[in-house]
């Protein structure tokens, strides 16, 4: 009944608004339930990003340890635990693994003192200068297990040069192309994505050719695909100089 209600609600709401969203699959659960007409919804990649502010690396293959680097919210249903399982399965001193975020009130968040202990991980805690972390780094990766967005993360990441690495969601699927422009995580469960992981990590730690391979194409899909700050205020001004009313959908 309070679905029904503020369905109805939201249906009076946008009418004459154009709805924006981050990805096709939030667009079609909104039009397919008759809350906005097609023609009145505009689909964005993300909310773009500054691309002076995350240049791509032009690095030769490396031999030193491959950086790999969670950021994000600390929390399990994210894929912070997965992180965490596939640093217990990691037992070579190429791979390192970092964790960033901040430490917030949320019951699925991670402990700090977990985080700050773990004896297969760097924590760094809070990291305002995202760019500067990112050219140290190779992958980024994120298992989530909820419907995101574009997350900004990976974006970054992959403007960058990093590899991106997620679970596929309808964020995720708008900028990688399985072992194009990154990978995807397959498996179904906590523990076997950490495997799966780990193996991945592993196979990219002893081929840094195709590491630097798709890391260059990331960041040349984010660049030529429309994922920049500028592409997407442009998108909005063009509507607000059209008169019309602008609705920011989230994740469905």
């Amino acid at each position: 009944m309070t679905r029904n209600i503020v369905q109805w609600l939201l249906r009076r709401a946008m009418k004459g608004a154009v709805v924006t969203f981050e990805t096709a699959s939030d667009q079609q659960f909104w039009v397919s339930r008759q809350l906005v007409a097609a023609e009145a919804t505009i689909v964005t990649n993300g909310a773009g990003i500054d691309f002076s502010l995350f240049p791509a690396r032009k690095v030769a293959p490396a031999e030193g340890a491959l950086t790999v680097l969670y950021a994000g919210r600390l929390l399990r249903s994210k894929g912070l635990d997965v992180v965490l399982a596939a640093a217990e399965l990691n037992r070579s001193e190429k791979i390192r693994i970092w964790v960033a975020g901040y430490q917030e009130a949320d019951p699925d968040a991670l402990p700090l003192e977990e985080l700050s202990n773990h004896p297969n991980i760097s924590f760094l805690g809070g990291v305002a200068d995202m760019g500067t972390l990112l050219a140290e780094v190779d992958a980024v990766v994120l298992p989530s297990r909820y419907n995101e967005g574009i997350p900004r993360i990976l974006i970054e990441a992959a403007a960058c040069g990093c590899v991106p690495i997620a679970t596929r969601f309808p964020g995720s699927l708008a900028l990688i192309v399985d072992k194009e422009t990154g990978f995807f995580l397959h498996s179904a469960n906590t523990s076997d994505q950490a495997e799966e992981l780990s193996q991945l990590l592993q196979e990219l730690s002893d081929d840094r050719v195709r590491l630097r391979k798709i890391g260059t194409q990331a960041a040349q899909f984010v660049r030529s695909n429309g994922f920049s700050s500028d592409e997407i205020a442009g998108t909005f001004c063009k509507l607000y100089k059209q008169g019309r009313a602008v609705v920011l959908s989230g994740a469905a």
